[in-house]
C-alpha cells in the first residue's frame, strides 16, 4: 500500500511534466524523443503503481539505456528494485548507473538509504538496532516507521522515547511518569526523554537534576541542553559547583548550548587538565563553543597514545578540518582490537561527508554500522 501511494503520486507529477515536455518539443525526428521517454516513464510508474514490477523493471532497463544520464530515470529504477529485490538490488542499479561517473549522486542514493533502514526495521535480529533505525526515519519526517514500534504496553524506555518523538502524548506521559520516580528506571527515563524531541519532558528532566545518582543529574543536564530548555538555566547553575566532574562538565555543555557561558572558565581549565580522558570530556562539551582554542585541544588529542580518545577527537574535529578526522581514523579501521575497529567504523560514518564511504558502508557486515551510514546519508541529504 505505501509502495502504491508513493508511485501514484510520482505519477500524477511524471504525467504532468510529461505533458508539458512533450507539448513544448519539435515534433519530428529524434527531437522527439525526450517526450517518448517522459511518456514511457509515467507508463512505467503506473506499471510499478498496479504492482506490476517484472514489467516495470523491463521498462526501467530499457529507459537507462536510452537515458543513462537521467536522473529522473535512475529515481525510477531504484523505486523499481526496491519493490523487486529490496535495498540490496536498489543499491546494485545504482552502482551500475554511477559505473564510472565521478560524482555520486546523492538524492537517488537517499531512496537506497530509506528502503536499507526500512527493512532493518522490520526485520533485524537485534532489537536495538531495530529501534535505531525506527529513529532515523522519524527523525527524517517518516512517521510511519513508529507502526514498527512494539506496542505500547510491552516496549522498552527507549522504544517509548522514540514513540515519543512522534508526538505520541501517551508514550510522554508513560516516560515523564517514570523519570519521576526515584531510583533506577530514572535513568533510562531521563534519556528517552532526550529522545523525545518534546518540550513536555523539560519539567521532568529538570526536577532531575537533583537525584542522588550523579548519572542521571549528568543525562538530565544534557537533555535540557539537546531540547533546548532556555527556561532551566538557573537549574543547571547551580551544578556547576556538583562534588562530581561529570555533572559539572554537563551542566557546563548545557549551559553553553543554550548561550549561557557561565560554565566557559571551568571547561577552559579542564581543557587543560593533565589527563586526556578529562581534556576530551571538556572539549566535548564546549564543542559547541569551537574557537581557536578548542581547535587546538582537540587536534592536540587526535595524536593522543590512547586510540579511544584520538577516535572521539576525530568526531569533534571532523566538521572543522576533515581531512585530520580522516587520517585519524583510517589507521584504527585496521587495529588488531576488534572493538576499536567498529567503533572507529562508527565514528567515521558518522563524522564523514564523503557520499562514497556511506555508500560502501551501506554493505557492512554491522547491521548497526549500516543504519548508521544511511541515517547519515539522509541527515546529509534534507
Amino acid at each position: 500500500m505505501i509502495i502504491r501511494t508513493a508511485c501514484a503520486g510520482v505519477l500524477g507529477a511524471v504525467v504532468v511534466t510529461g505533458t508539458a515536455w512533450a507539448q513544448a518539443q519539435p515534433t519530428a525526428g529524434a527531437k522527439n524523443a525526450p517526450a517518448q521517454s517522459v511518456a514511457t516513464l509515467a507508463g512505467g510508474w503506473r506499471l510499478l503503481a498496479d504492482g506490476d514490477a517484472a514489467r516495470a523493471a523491463r521498462v526501467a532497463s530499457d529507459l537507462l539505456a536510452r537515458e543513462p544520464r537521467s536522473s529522473a530515470v535512475l529515481s525510477f529504477a531504484i523505486e523499481v528494485e526496491v519493490a523487486r529485490a529490496g535495498a540490496a538490488g536498489a543499491l546494485v542499479v545504482y552502482e551500475r548507473w554511477l559505473n564510472a561517473r565521478p560524482f555520486e549522486e546523492a538524492y537517488s542514493l537517499r531512496r537506497v538509504a530509506s528502503a536499507l533502514l526500512w527493512e532493518t526495521a522490520a526485520g533485524d535480529k537485534d532489537r536495538a538496532t531495530r529501534v535505531a533505525a525506527i529513529d532515523a526515519l522519524i527523525a527524517d519526517g517518516d512517521l510511519d516507521a513508529a507502526a514498527l514500534l512494539p506496542p505500547a504496553e510491552s516496549a522498552a524506555p527507549a522504544e517509548t522515547g522514540v514513540r515519543a518523538a512522534t508526538g505520541n502524548a501517551a508514550a510522554v506521559d508513560s516516560l515523564v511518569a517514570l523519570a519521576a520516580q526515584p531510583g533506577p528506571g530514572r535513568r533510562v527515563a531521563v534519556w528517552a526523554l532526550s529522545r523525545s524531541r518534546s518540550p513536555r519532558a523539560i519539567p521532568a528532566l529538570a526536577g532531575a537534576l537533583t537525584d542522588p545518582d550523579p548519572t542521571v543529574r549528568a543525562a538530565a543536564a544534557e537533555a535540557l541542553g539537546s531540547l533546548q530548555a532556555g527556561s532551566s538555566v538557573p537549574r543547571l547553575k547551580p551544578l556547576l559547583d556538583d562534588p562530581v566532574v561529570s555533572v559539572r562538565l554537563a551542566a557546563a555543555g548545557a549551559l553553553l548550548s543554550l548561550r549561557d557561558t557561565s560554565g566557559m572558565p571551568l571547561l577552559r581549565q579542564l581543557q587543560s587538565s593533565e589527563y586526556p580522558a578529562i581534556r576530551l570530556a571538556a572539549a566535548q562539551a564546549a564543542a559547541s563553543e569551537g574557537g581557536p582554542e578548542w581547535l587546538a585541544v582537540v587536534r592536540e588529542l587526535t595524536k593522543d597514545s590512547d586510540p579511544d580518545v584520538r577516535r572521539q577527537a576525530a568526531q569533534l574535529i571532523a566538521p572543522h578540518d576533515p581531512d585530520l578526522a580522516k587520517a585519524t581514523l583510517e589507521p584504527l579501521l585496521t587495529d588488531p582490537n576488534p572493538a576499536i575497529r567498529q567503533a572507529a567504523a562508527d565514528s567515521y560514518v558518522t563524522s564523514t561527508i564523503d557520499v562514497s564511504v556511506l555508500r560502501r558502508y551501506f554493505r557492512d557486515a554491522d547491521s548497526g554500522t549500516r543504519v548508521r551510514a544511511a541515517e547519515r546519508l539522509l541527515q546529509m541529504t534534507r
